[in-house]
């Protein structure tokens, strides 16, 4: 099946479906099982008359089997499947406080709408810095009037988190005012709008550390790298100092 099963919001009854059963091997083939195909696909065995146990996980990834509780890689305390969590995951996750954001991303705003000067700034992922907004010659967008983008109830909400997708070494910032984001940019927002999040929290994310932390969140995928409302789950704040 396609890789996706394992984490897409779409496979959230499924997953628990399976869940409910032994899922006695799982390989994950990458973009291994079909020469000349980019597509990310992973096959499951399970016994449906045995309850959860142990599961052999083979990964073409990185050449890994281990075998591991299967209740440890399907955790419901996370929103779906970890096939490569350890001990280095479990140490940022414990150090952190997870599932703080719900994330939203433009699907309207093309290069054929935006134009090189006008008067609202249109953020893409290149802009996106540590703290920063990266100024780009001849990348940088524009439009003139963002109130006919659903993307503008955004504008001027500085409190808002901007993470480029595709990548595990995501650079974080808050939303400048007079700014707006396109599909590349993911816009998050407080789940409990007394939260806060801080300077320090976006520069973690671009941490050696968060990143390694990331890629098992991701399961090391190389396709469906977007941020969706399962996947910015692992963004969270610093509850601890990470030496």
């Amino acid at each position: 099946v396609p890789k996706s099963l394992i984490n897409a919001p779409e496979f959230n009854t499924t997953r628990e479906l399976m869940n409910r059963f032994s899922i006695s091997h799982i390989i994950d083939f990458g973009e291994k099982a079909f020469k000349g195909v980019k597509i990310e696909t992973i096959s499951f065995t399970i016994n449906t008359a045995l309850k959860p146990n142990r599961t052999t996980v083979y990964s073409y990834i990185n050449n890994s089997v281990r075998q591991v509780d299967q209740d440890y890689i399907t955790d419901p305390t996370y929103p779906y499947w970890l096939l490569y969590r350890d001990s280095i995951f479990d140490g940022v996750a414990s150090m952190m406080k997870l599932g703080i954001f719900k994330a939203y991303r433009d699907r309207v705003i093309t290069k054929s709408v935006t134009k090189s000067h006008g008067a609202i700034r249109v953020l893409k992922s290149r802009n996106i810095g540590n703290n920063e907004i990266i100024n780009i010659p001849e990348y940088d967008s524009y439009v003139d009037d963002a109130n006919a983008y659903d993307v503008s109830k955004y504008m001027d909400c500085t409190h808002c988190v901007l993470l480029p997708h595709l990548t595990y070494n995501p650079l974080a910032c808050f939303l400048p005012k007079g700014c707006i984001a396109d599909g590349s940019v993911a816009i998050l927002t407080l789940i409990d709008t007394n939260e806060t999040v801080t300077k320090d929290d976006l520069s973690f994310y671009a941490s050696e550390k968060f990143s390694k932390f990331y890629a098992i969140a991701r399961n090391l995928g190389s396709r469906s790298l977007n941020i969706d409302n399962n996947s910015v789950f692992f963004f969270g704040k610093l509850i601890h100092t990470i030496s």
